[in-house]
This record gives C-alpha cells, sequence and structure tokens, in this order.
C-alpha cells in the first residue's frame, strides 16, 4: 500500500504517518538502502550532507547540527569525542560486539552486515562508522561507556545506557518489537541515572511498545521516586521518535535540554501523550517541534515542585483529536511551578479553534489553537520540513 500524501505543500495526512510507522520501522531497518553510507557522509549545516569522511586514527569524524540559527539562552556543551588508537573492520577482524568492547577502537562495519549487539563491557574512546545497510539485531547497551560517537546503520531491538558520558548518536535507526522502548538514555537499571554530554541527532526511534508503556525516546536523568535532576546537557535535533501502543518521549531531570527539529508521535490512534516531561527539567530550550498526540507534565506524586523550569519552547505544534484535550499542555495535580515561555506555538485540535493557555507559562505572543481535521499534518510553518520523512535518520 502506498502512503496517500496531500497535494498541497507542507501537508501530510495520517494515512502517511500509520503507513510510515508499520513500514519504514519495521521492514525498512536491514534492507537495501539507496543512500549513501553512512561511511562516505558527513552531516554539515542543518543536518545536510557532503560526500566523503576520512577516516584518520585520533582525529574522528564527529559530526555535529548546526544550531546557529537558534537563540538558545544556556550554554550548549557537545560531547568530547573519542580518542582512536586502532581500526577494526567488521565482520573482516572480529564481530561486532567484539570489536566495540576495544578501548581506543575506530569500528567500522561493512554493507550488509548482520550481527548481535552487546549487554556488557562497552569499550571508551570508541568510534562506530556504519553502513546504513548493516544491522544490529539484538540489544545494545553501552553501560557508563565513555565519548562513543556512532554513525549510521540500524539497531533492530533497542538501546540503552546507565551513567554514559559523551555519547553522540547520529543517523541510526533504532527499532524494538521486544523492548517496550527503542532509544533510552540513563535507564539500564530501570530508574534514572547520571549522564552527561549526550547528542541525539539525525536519528529514528520506533517502539512496539506495551499499553501503560514504551517511548520512542526516554531520556532518564532523574533518580527513581525523586524530582532531582541528575543528568547534564542534552541534545536532540532532528529526530523522530514514537510508538505503536504508549507514548513518544518521555523526559526526566535533565538539567541544559535542547531539542529542535524533531517530531514524536503517541500511538497510532493518537490517544495519548506524544511529548512527556516527567520530574523536573531545567533550562530548557525546544524549537520547530512537533507533537502528534498531546502533551503532559507530570510532577512526581505528591511533589509540587516536580515541574519545568526556564523553558523557551518556540513554534511548536501539537496535534490533539477531540476525544483526546485541546489544551496545549496537560499538567497533572499537584500542578507543578513550570517557569518559562511559549512563543509562536500552536495547537491543531480537531475540536475547532479556541483558547491556547500556556499553564503556568508565560505566554509570548503568536501561540494559538486552530481548527484541524484530525488527518492532515501541517508541516508549513516548520523550516525545511514538508513530510514526516524529512524527520530522523535518512535509510
Amino acid at each position: 500500500m502506498q502512503p496517500r500524501i496531500s497535494t498541497q505543500p507542507g501537508l501530510v495526512t495520517k494515512q502517511f504517518l500509520f503507513t510510515f510507522a508499520f513500514l519504514l520501522f519495521l521492514s525498512g531497518c536491514g534492507e537495501a538502502s539507496t543512500s549513501a553510507s553512512s561511511s562516505d557522509r558527513a552531516v554539515t549545516s542543518g543536518g545536510s550532507t557532503t560526500d566523503s569522511v576520512n577516516v584518520t586514527i585520533g582525529s574522528p569524524s564527529t559530526p555535529t547540527y548546526d544550531l546557529s540559527a537558534f537563540d538558545i539562552a544556556h550554554t550548549v556543551t557537545w560531547p568530547t569525542p573519542p580518542t582512536t588508537t586502532s581500526v577494526i573492520n567488521v565482520p573482516a577482524d572480529m564481530e561486532f560486539s567484539q570489536a566495540v568492547q576495544v578501548d581506543g577502537a575506530q569500528v567500522i562495519v561493512a554493507a550488509g552486515y548482520s550481527g548481535a549487539g552487546i549487554t556488557f563491557g562497552f569499550g571508551n574512546d570508541v568510534e562506530i562508522i556504519m553502513d546504513n545497510t548493516a544491522s544490529i539485531t539484538s540489544l545494545v547497551r553501552f553501560g557508563a561507556a565513555q565519548r562513543v560517537s556512532w554513525t549510521g546503520g540500524n539497531i533492530t531491538q533497542g538501546m540503552n545506557t546507565g551513567s554514559v558520558e559523551d555519547l553522540l548518536l547520529n543517523n541510526i535507526n533504532v527499532s524494538s518489537t521486544t523492548a517496550s522502548s527503542a532509544i533510552v538514555i540513563g535507564g539500564l537499571a530501570g530508574g534514572g541515572s547520571e549522564f552527561k554530554r549526550v547528542a541525539i541527532i539525525n536519528c529514528t526511534g520506533h517502539s512496539v511498545g506495551i499499553s501503560g508503556s514504551g517511548w520512542g525516546l526516554a531520556l532518564w536523568g532523574a533518580e527513581a521516586g525523586t524530582d532531582n535532576p541528575v543528568a547534564e546537557d542534552v541534545i536532540v535535533a532532528n529526530g523522530l521518535f514514537g510508538t505503536d501502543n504508549y507514548q513518544g518521549n518521555r523526559i526526566n531531570g535533565i538539567t541544559r535540554l535542547t531539542i529542535v527539529d524533531t517530531l514524536t508521535h503517541a500511538q497510532t490512534d493518537m490517544q495519548n501523550a506524544s511529548w512527556r516531561f516527567h520530574h523536573s527539567n531545567t533550562n530548557v530550550h525546544v524549537e520547530n517541534t512537533v507533537g502528534i498526540g498531546h502533551m503532559l507534565n507530570i510532577p512526581v506524586s505528591g511533589d509540587p515542585a516536580g515541574g519545568t523550569y526556564n523553558l523557551e519552547m518556540i513554534n511548536h505544534h501539537q496535534f490533539n483529536l477531540t476525544s483526546s484535550t485541546s489544551q496545549f499542555m496537560i499538567e497533572n495535580a499537584p500542578f507543578p511551578a513550570n517557569t518559562g515561555t511559549i512563543t509562536g506555538s500552536t495547537t491543531h485540535y480537531e475540536g475547532g479553534a479556541g483558547s491556547f493557555g500556556p499553564y503556568n507559562l508565560t505566554d509570548g505572543g503568536g501561540n494559538s489553537r486552530v481548527s484541524w481535521d484530525g488527518s492532515t499534518f501541517d508541516f508549513s510553518e516548520l523550516p525545511g520540513k514538508t513530510a514526516i520523512t524529512d524527520y530522523g535518520a535518512d535509510h
């Protein structure tokens, strides 16, 4: 079945979203791709690409995302790149699960490779350059690894970390049919953990999920059972995250969080949260973003100080069904004392136009609630985006 795309510029139908979720995420991983191999690509301004990356020992390719167009109040800190001292070719030299245990390894994964992940012993100072037709077919656990960069390829049963530091993920298509979530940072032990300097750029995360649990992207930076933030310096850019049976993302306890040019979607009937801020987050910049399904801000039970603080949300578009909510943001009691500003953002509501309501946040102007037909997604106000496939990994 071919997805039905609207003929109007910047519009894409709900049928396309569902077709995308079921076909691209579940059947696309590991198949032949017509896109350039990740080992022949380098990310430049705004996630665009140029030909050729020179692989040099000790001076790894460390793609970044151009944030110069965004006025971000907090200091943005990118992960420290790995320092590599050897090259390992997979599978010619050894399997992937063995190669990534070697400290200082530059791991080059060949086209068409298919192999197991790793659950213990991930090395430090590891750079992975994976062809976009290669796949890791079981869970990848980074543990508390330091200075790891990964570009390209597919992971078909999810990834997670412990107290990782200096992790950069670029242009990876991560899916999961067994774990509840696709990309989990800090949630290795089932609760939050301390992690620092993590960047997730040009990545796709999709999980089948289960009722009551599951996210395309989960950032677990708060201590379990508290609103104490223990994670620092996270960048998410040009991401596409969601689940079939629960929520799009969950964001816990992060200080200095930047999310731009990113779309998250809730379960396929859109009757859940696409964005979920949970526990305390401080100094948060969100811009040019989309949520298909409502937005939640949830404090710790019984703790009124579990909100989101110093939030700057600009040009965010929320698509809500009549059976869901007309609110831009739902705040679960006890209402958190959110601080910050929402500017130029829109609730697209199936039930019709009406009051926007910034909810304990300053109305920076240009916000509105407009009528939505419940099936057509308008990307015309999102720079460089015309369809869902403009977000996330390119394969």
